[in-house]
């Protein structure tokens, strides 16, 4: 997939990752998502440091 859309791996599990967490931040879908699915603040902070 990544070599189709023309950038790295790391790049489309990065897109995914933001995604995935904007639908579950969603107010339609947060009520039925497990709380232990749901990073806290502070550990996307470090992660967003990581990049």
């Amino acid at each position: 997939m990544a070599k189709s859309l023309g950038i790295s791996r790391q790049q489309v599990d990065t897109q995914y990752n933001r995604g995935r967490a904007k639908v579950r931040a969603a107010a339609e879908v947060s009520p039925f998502i497990r709380a232990a699915y749901v990073q806290s603040p502070s550990r996307e902070r470090r992660a967003k440091d990581g990049e």
